[in-house]
């Protein structure tokens, strides 16, 4: 788990916190990085066969 290794002594909760919720939203964005590759050649291949795109749609 995250949160021993980011604890120190008298650090706020809070500031932990936010440094815990950044270090997973950098992992969801580079996990969506390497999705986006994906996603976009279903959107051009559905786009191409004549298909609108719904938006939220080919997210995993």
């Amino acid at each position: 788990v995250l949160w021993g290794r980011n604890l120190k002594k008298g650090d706020d909760p809070r500031r932990v916190l936010s440094r815990l919720q950044k270090m997973m939203d950098d992992q969801d964005a580079e996990m969506q990085g390497q999705f986006a590759g994906k996603q976009n050649k279903l959107l051009d291949l559905r786009t191409w066969l004549g298909e609108r795109p719904v938006m939220g749609e080919g997210v995993l």
